[in-house]
């Protein structure tokens, strides 16, 4: 057998394994014909400007946000250039899928990263409010990851940022807003009430909901119906996204019946969200995602005078999908949560 294709083969298999290599963003410009990815400090504003996106669609108005990845396994923090690579999973895949250190496929790695307590990985935001001049650092809202991980964390991206002594941790997950003392007594915390106040949401259109649909909310006036409508009538539809690195709402509609005014108020409307979210972790042991198929029929009443949200009833059930719908990993194999 002639030796020299078995060795090409060889050679050319060590070469495509060879892991891509980030460009570090420079304050002094990048080469002619290059972009940066990433930067592993943030030591000035003018590096800030470099890094942070502020998409036309954000869900919270005036704001400028820059993606963190802080990897476990090594100890490095990546700020990504987030006009480039806003989704922590694509610039993972890139560049941080090394020998021993495999980023898993999509499906996995959302599932793994946001949810596992031994993950290699912490997926965070920075934020930067510009109205407020707040520096914020929070996770995803449907991150399982501890609160003294996520103070870890925090500690690590602080010391590396110039605005490190502004910088507050937002609880978003539902068990870090639960904890809130707690991840006071770990680090300096800012509460979304806090933050945004009645800062009205804008309509959002950011892109795919990683891991966590969030809600779908119908109300009517009690002089009407939500399941027994006259074909004539609308209900108030409020969809309630829940993303990899924000969260917000949008009315779909407003109700035939109240004359163009809103029936949930802001407000509200968040209230309904966190209790929508302990019913759903109640029922089903789960948080809501878009693998499992749990579901859970919520019926509610809102009281208008001193305003105050009862719940009625609520039923579990399971949306199911056809065989070629079903979410599957690299090997073909159904991804379960």
């Amino acid at each position: 057998m002639d030796p020299r294709p078995v060795g090409l083969v060889v050679a050319m298999s060590v070469a495509a394994c060879a892991p891509r290599v980030a460009r570090v963003v420079s304050e002094a410009g990048p080469p002619a014909g290059e972009v940066g990815d990433y930067a592993p400090a943030i030591r000035s504003e003018a590096m800030w400007r470099l890094l942070a996106a502020r998409p036309g669609t954000e869900h919270i108005a005036r704001s400028e946000v820059v993606k963190v990845i802080v990897d476990r396994s090594d100890g490095e923090v990546y700020f990504m250039e987030s006009k480039r690579w806003p989704v922590h999973f694509f610039f993972a895949q890139r560049f941080l899928n090394k020998p021993g250190r495999r980023v898993e496929n999509q499906a996995v790695f959302n599932l793994r990263q946001y949810q596992a307590e031994d993950r290699r990985f912490v997926l965070a935001t920075i934020t930067h409010v510009l109205d407020a001049d707040r520096w914020v650092f929070d996770l995803f809202a449907g991150d399982r990851l501890s609160l003294a991980a996520t103070a870890d964390a925090f500690r690590r991206t602080r010391e590396r940022v110039f605005f490190g002594g502004a910088l507050a941790y937002r609880p978003v997950p539902l068990h870090h807003e639960r904890d809130v003392e707690q991840a006071r007594a770990l680090m300096p915390v800012v509460t979304t009430d806090e933050l945004y106040g009645k800062i009205r949401y804008q309509p959002s259109e950011l892109g795919d909901a990683y891991g966590n649909p969030g809600f779908f909310i119908n109300a009517q006036l009690s002089s009407g119906s939500v399941t027994s409508a006259r074909g004539d009538e609308i209900p108030e539809q409020i969809l309630y996204y829940t993303y990899e690195g924000g969260r917000g709402f949008e009315r779909l509609s407003r109700s035939s019946r109240a004359g163009g005014a809103v029936i949930l108020e802001d407000a509200v409307v968040e209230e309904l969200r966190r209790d929508l979210a302990v019913i759903h972790r109640a029922f089903t042991d789960d948080y809501p995602d878009g693998v499992s198929g749990h579901a859970v029929d919520v019926e509610f009443l809102v009281r208008r005078a001193a305003p105050r949200i009862v719940i009625v009833q609520a039923r579990p059930f399971d949306v199911t999908w056809s065989a070629d719908r079903i979410w599957r990993d690299e090997d073909g194999d159904p991804v379960a949560p």
